[in-house]
């Protein structure tokens, strides 16, 4: 089932020296974090598959302050991919979590945090920040 899954996954969520040191904790308590439906799990991995490549043109028109941040140890999503991502976007900004697989906003909370603060209070500063909401998918 999807605990099984997810148990053996945790090695693409989370990095390899993460991994060891906080293997126990993980092996308990990953599964139950990570305790969802296939059905869910396949609807996600569906609509990854059927976007629409060329949605990537789009990328040049962003006009807001952008941040692309990535875990360095990230095999789902690679570092060079999100080199490619903040290169199409006028002006992004992109930062590297060192020692962060794909879920490092969680493994790596304290440098995430960090990091997108950092990034807030830059945007804040130079007088960068939208005049208008901005919506935001959570």
């Amino acid at each position: 089932g999807m605990r099984s899954f997810m148990g053996d996954g945790l090695r693409w969520i989370v990095g390899s020296r993460s991994m060891r040191r906080f293997w126990p904790a993980m092996r308990l308590f990953g599964p139950i974090a990570f305790d969802i439906s296939a059905d869910a799990f396949v609807a996600q991995i569906e609509a990854i598959l059927a976007m629409d490549d060329g949605l990537r043109a789009e990328l040049c028109g962003i006009d807001v302050p952008t941040l692309v941040i990535v875990g360095s140890q990230d095999v789902l999503t690679p570092l060079g991919d999100s080199e490619e991502l903040a290169a199409m976007i006028p002006g992004a900004r992109l930062a590297v979590v060192r020692g962060g697989a794909h879920g490092f906003m969680v493994e790596k909370a304290s440098a995430f945090n960090e990091t997108v603060l950092g990034f807030l209070g830059d945007v804040v500063a130079t007088g960068q920040a939208p005049s208008r909401p901005v919506a935001a998918a959570v």
